[in-house]
C-alpha cells in the first residue's frame, strides 16, 4: 500500500525570549539601574566624601610634636592611650608597644626613630566643638545610692568639663589647659570649646579574642 505524503507544518516563532536571554536582559537592566544609584549618590554626598580625612600616612602627614599629639596619632589609629592628657606614662608605653608589635618595628615602648618614620600626624589636630541643648540636660549630680543609679536611664555628668572631656577621650585637666580663660559653669547652647580631633575608630573585621589585664589596666582586642 502507497504511503500517504506527510504534509510538514511550518513551525511559526513564537516570538517568546529564550531563558538565557530573559536572564541576560534582567542583568543588564539591573546593571543600569545600580549606574544611575551610584551617579546619584556620588553627585548628592561627593562635597560630604572630599572633606573626609585620611589618618593613614600620606602627604598631608607631618612629624608628630609632643607627648600629647603621640597620644592622638595613636588613638587614631585604634592604639588608645588612655584619657589623653599630654603626659607620658605607663598606658601611653602601652599603646606604642601594641602598635610597634602590630606593624613589626622593635619594641622599645618609646617613639623611637623607627616609629616615628611610621606614625605621624594629619592636621587638623584639634577642633571646635559647638555645645548643644543635650549636652546641658546630660548634666546632673550622680545619686549617692547605687540603686537610685541603677534606675536612671543613663548615668550623667557631674559637669559640663567632665561631659566634654570624656566624649573627647581626655582627661578633664588637658580639657581646661585647651581652653584657657573659659569659665565652664557659665557656658552656653552655641558656646565653642576646642578638643582634640578623634573621629571613631571602627573596627574593619570581626575579634579572634578580646583580653583585659586589669593590673595594667589594658584591653587588647
Amino acid at each position: 500500500m502507497p504511503k500517504k505524503p506527510t504534509s510538514k507544518r511550518a513551525s511559526k516563532s513564537s516570538g517568546r525570549k529564550s531563558p538565557q536571554q530573559t536572564h541576560w536582559t534582567k542583568h543588564l537592566l539591573t546593571r543600569i539601574i545600580l549606574v544611575f544609584i551610584t551617579a546619584a549618590l556620588v553627585s548628592h554626598y561627593w562635597p560630604q566624601l572630599r572633606n573626609l580625612t585620611d589618618f593613614s600616612k600620606g602627604s598631608s602627614a607631618r612629624a608628630i610634636n609632643g607627648t600629647a599629639e603621640l597620644q592622638i596619632a595613636l588613638a587614631r589609629v585604634g592604639f588608645s592611650p588612655g584619657s589623653i592628657d599630654g603626659a607620658s606614662g605607663t598606658q601611653t608605653q602601652a599603646a606604642l608597644l601594641a602598635y610597634q608589635t602590630s606593624h613589626g618595628l622593635p619594641r622599645s615602648g618609646a617613639f623611637d626613630a623607627d616609629t616615628a618614620q611610621l606614625l605621624q600626624i594629619q592636621e587638623p589636630v584639634f577642633i571646635t566643638r559647638r555645645l548643644r541643648t543635650d549636652d546641658f540636660a546630660a548634666i546632673g549630680r550622680k545619686p549617692q545610692d547605687w540603686r537610685a543609679r541603677g534606675e536612671l536611664g543613663r548615668m550623667r555628668y557631674n559637669s559640663l568639663l567632665e561631659m566634654v572631656a570624656e566624649q573627647a577621650q581626655c582627661d578633664p585637666d588637658y580639657i581646661a589647659s585647651l581652653n584657657p580663660g573659659i569659665n565652664w559653669d557659665q557656658l552656653d547652647t552655641g558656646n565653642k570649646v576646642r578638643i582634640p580631633h578623634l573621629p571613631a575608630f571602627r573596627v574593619q573585621q570581626a575579634a579572634a579574642y578580646i583580653q583585659i589585664t586589669l593590673a595594667k589596666r589594658t584591653l587588647r582586642v
